[in-house]
């Protein structure tokens, strides 16, 4: 049974739709939720940068944001390579979408540290428990 899927391209034409391999098809989607999730967490991020009082936790937070924001655009741009459209940017280095991604993938991993800079180290939007009386 031959089973024609949409190829994570968007089509042109969409009488033009090309079969791409099972790899390709998860890379498009999983960037485009990816995508949309740090459009959303962006929200709650902001709310706690703009109760931050703490000097240090600023400068970690800036940093942060500033990681966060460049690994956004990394994938935005791996994203759109891979489309029918931004495929025809780099004809002469389909590569790129899959180098993009990795240097993204490093960014988002230099933000989560800091993330955890922010959480553990400077306490923000850390509820202190309670003390236990004895």
């Amino acid at each position: 049974m031959n089973v024609r899927r949409h190829s994570g391209k968007i089509p042109a034409n969409p009488e033009r739709v090309q079969d791409l391999g099972e790899t390709e098809y998860i890379a498009f989607y999983t960037l485009l939720g990816g995508i949309i999730s740090a459009a959303a967490a962006a929200a709650p991020g902001l709310i706690d940068w703009a109760t931050l009082t703490d000097p240090a936790a600023v400068k970690v937070a800036n940093w942060h944001a500033r990681v966060n924001i460049i690994g956004l655009v990394i994938f935005i741009a791996s994203f759109y390579l891979r489309t029918t459209s931004g495929s025809k940017w780099i004809v002469s280095m389909p590569i790129l979408p899959f180098i993009l991604s990795l240097i993204g993938l490093v960014g988002l991993a230099i933000a989560g540290y800091l993330g955890g800079e922010l959480v553990f180290r400077h306490g923000v939007a850390v509820d202190a428990p309670a003390p236990v009386s004895k």
